[in-house]
């Protein structure tokens, strides 16, 4: 499982933060992904992989990409609780067929839209949004000083499916992901 990593303004040979490309069954969790010179998190193989819970933003290429990769011609990940924004690409490119479950996420602002490949525009779907995040300070500049809490107006609160996903439930700071963030009851 991989947790709580900051990969920031990577300079490796494809720029991305994170690459997953080994056999299934890895969790990618709680990270924040940012300023990378190219994609934020690629996916080489990733059957029945988790990434969940996952901040990736203002990074050169798409948020998140799956390409086939070391000879495996398929990936099937979950994708959950995600906020995915102001990246150069796509907020998720799929370009293999696949079998993604994505919900649940905030693909925001992305340059290339939210969607990409193979996969179908899920906005308004199994909980996809495509808002604004609120992030307490942003400046978008590549300074690493950026705050991704999230303000209390923020349509992220409340927002994520609070069912486990294998254990995953904590946020990019380690502190549990609360099931009432607002504090509204529901």
């Amino acid at each position: 499982a991989r947790r709580r990593s900051a990969p920031y303004g990577s300079a490796a040979a494809i720029g991305a933060g994170l690459v997953q490309t080994g056999p299934g069954g890895s969790v990618l969790s709680a990270n924040v992904i940012q300023d990378n010179a190219g994609h934020a998190l690629v996916v080489g193989n990733a059957n029945s992989s988790v990434i969940a819970n996952n901040t990736i933003v203002a990074n050169g290429g798409n948020g998140i990409w799956a390409t086939a990769c070391c000879g495996h011609s398929t990936v099937s990940p979950l994708v959950k609780n995600n906020l995915v924004a102001h990246n150069s690409g796509h907020g998720i490119q799929v370009d293999i067929p696949s079998m993604f479950t994505v919900g649940y996420n905030n693909f925001f602002s992305n340059a290339q839209g939210a969607y990409g490949g193979h996969l179908n525009d899920l906005t308004g779907r199994v909980g996809n949004i495509a808002k604004d995040p609120l992030f307490s300070s942003f400046s978008a500049d590549g300074a690493a000083n950026d705050d991704f809490s999230l303000r209390p107006a923020s349509p992220c609160v409340d927002a994520g499916n609070d069912v486990l996903i294998f254990g995953v439930r904590s946020d990019f700071l380690g502190q549990t992901v609360p099931v009432d963030g607002d504090g509204d009851g529901l």
